[in-house]
């Protein structure tokens, strides 16, 4: 994984900046794995099993960086201060309006079509809602990644015997 972060930096498809951060986040959570034990150590680690796996693939591609690293600091933070999630539970973090879920075995990861869901809903609301949709769809237009000569939402944990991305 640090080996393709750095092509991406050698190459120059990511700056200096998104370098040093990833690269940053990449050994927080090695650490934190560590350091966990039980559950919070392996939802940890398949987080961490399957950004390494894209990685080598040769998947790890720039548009895909903020969404992935988005996932492993939510998975971070969570395994390390949040309680343990029954299984399906939709999950919340302090500032945003993206929809997680919790995959057990695969950790927490972005429901991007409940997600799309509220959207809908503060749409259908009316104008009252709309400055959240925005706030919303503002967190997730940076998440879409380039595929296919477009843009997409992903998925990135193993589902009904695929393989992410998904």
């Amino acid at each position: 994984m640090a080996g393709e972060l750095t092509r991406l930096y050698r190459t120059h498809q990511i700056s200096s900046s998104v370098y040093h951060s990833d690269s940053a986040s990449w050994g927080a959570a090695l650490a934190a794995v560590k350091r966990l034990r039980g559950t919070r150590a392996s939802e940890l680690e398949s987080v961490v099993e399957n950004l390494h796996g894209i990685a080598a693939a040769g998947q790890l591609t720039p548009s895909r960086l903020p969404v992935l690293f988005l996932t492993l600091n939510n998975n971070r933070q969570w395994w390390t201060t949040g309680p343990i999630p029954y299984p399906g539970q939709e999950i919340e973090f302090s500032g945003s309006q993206l929809v997680w879920e919790y995959y057990a075995g695969q950790g927490l990861e972005l429901q991007v079509l409940a997600t799309f869901g509220r959207a809908d809903g503060m749409y259908t609301a009316g104008a009252s809602e709309y400055s959240q949709m925005r706030q919303l769809l503002g967190e997730m237009i940076p998440l879409a990644v380039q595929r296919g000569g477009g843009i997409a939402w992903e998925y990135y944990f193993h589902f009904d015997g695929g393989s992410p991305p998904w």
